[in-house]
């Protein structure tokens, strides 16, 4: 694993700061539990089963993404910081 990703993961906590701060993030996450709760009721168990799956991929598929932005943030403010001291 590399250091960025170690920074991503939180081995590496150079601040801490979560989504519990953002009140837009908290209300979407208040909105989402509720629809799947409703969603849960309406469906048996294997419908039920396969939702969670569904849910767990998303989960790692955002989780993926979040990584590879992270990581792409941090290139680009080192090309930033590259071009920037370059001598004309």
């Amino acid at each position: 694993m590399n250091i960025l990703e170690e920074l991503y993961l939180g081995n590496i906590d150079p601040q801490k700061r979560t989504h519990e701060y953002d009140k837009e993030y908290s209300t979407l996450l208040g909105y989402a539990d509720r629809h799947k709760s409703v969603l849960q009721a309406a469906l048996n168990e294997q419908q039920n089963e396969t939702l969670q799956k569904l849910i767990d991929c998303y989960d790692e598929m955002c989780s993926i993404g979040e990584i590879n932005a992270f990581i792409n943030g941090f290139k680009l403010a080192a090309q930033i910081m590259i071009e920037i001291t370059k001598k004309e």
